[in-house]
């Protein structure tokens, strides 16, 4: 198949970005289109070291609508991609970012390996824009949090050509949440929530609210933390079935975006097509995608 002219294919990539928006502003309620795909940690498909340039070339491959990149800080001040505070997972090194220096961790070596990537990096925020900046939309979470910082990642969008429309700030930090509703509020918010069950006591609980007897409760207490951080939507976790369809209905009845991690079965995608969901957070988007009834590249 012959190129296609660099015209014609920032005019594709413009209208897919239009059409991302405008699903997402107008996505509660709806169900009749699919949901989008958020990349999870770059990662799309392929066994790969998460958050590797790799990772986020698959990521570009398998036209993902939305990715999510976690943010840290070096000792001299670099913003790399992780989504550790320290190196023990990603590559065998029990310290923390915070204490090393971008120079040393490119001198100690390379990521672990996964499925043959065995070269690959920790990878600064400005090479990772470099490759996924034509991805409609970005979600920001903030592994470790200052307004400084902050500032300085939405620096780093803007000079890449990113605007404030293309970005959600989506994250369990509070503090996080708190400070770009108060200075950036035309960023979009997304809070992150957990809610799991002590089998042992009986009870429920979450990072919205304190222990309930009921799994119900914690539910109705997101919309409590939709009205503190004025959130426009929330990221609810799936596994084990803690979000049933009718708790995304609910929440969609309260104003809110809703999307699930993590979907990473076909069977699951199609569970929660049905319930009309904004967003599936995956590792496996041709898995994801196959659940929808739709191509890799839809």
């Amino acid at each position: 198949m012959d190129a296609l002219p660099l015209s014609q294919m920032n005019g594709r990539i413009i209208v897919r970005t239009i059409a991302v928006a405008l699903c997402c502003v107008v996505a509660v309620g709806c169900k009749t289109r699919a949901p989008l795909m958020v990349a999870h940690r770059g990662a799309g498909d392929l066994e790969m070291p998460e958050a590797s340039l790799s990772a986020y070339s698959n990521a570009v491959a398998t036209a993902c609508d939305i990715v999510k990149l976690d943010l840290l800080e070096t000792k001299d001040g670099v913003v790399v991609m992780g989504h550790d505070k320290d190196l023990r997972r990603a590559m065998n090194w029990n310290v923390r970012v915070e204490d090393v220096t971008y120079g040393e961790i490119v001198a100690h070596g390379f990521l672990v390996p996964v499925g043959g990537y065995a070269h690959e990096r920790i990878v600064r925020l400005e090479e990772a824009l470099a490759i996924i900046k034509d991805i409609p939309q970005f979600w920001i979470d903030f592994k470790q949090f200052s307004p400084r910082f902050a500032e300085k990642v939405l620096a780093t969008f803007m000079a890449a050509g990113i605007d404030e429309s293309r970005l959600m700030v989506a994250t369990f930090s509070e503090e996080a949440l708190a400070y770009m509703r108060e200075h950036h509020p035309a960023i979009r918010r997304v809070g992150h929530i957990g809610i799991w069950k002590d089998e042992e006591r009986g009870f429920w609980h979450s990072n919205v609210r304190g222990a309930s007897r009921t799994r119900e409760e914690q539910i109705e207490a997101v919309v409590a933390w939709r009205d503190r951080f004025g959130l426009f939507g929330v990221n609810m976790r799936v596994l084990y079935g803690i979000t049933t369809p009718a708790d995304v209905a609910f929440l969609q009845r309260q104003g809110l975006w809703v999307s699930l991690w993590f979907v990473q079965s076909a069977e699951t995608a199609a569970e929660y097509r049905n319930a009309g969901a904004d967003a599936f957070v995956t590792d496996h988007v041709s898995e994801a995608r196959r659940g929808l009834g739709l191509a890799i590249s839809e």
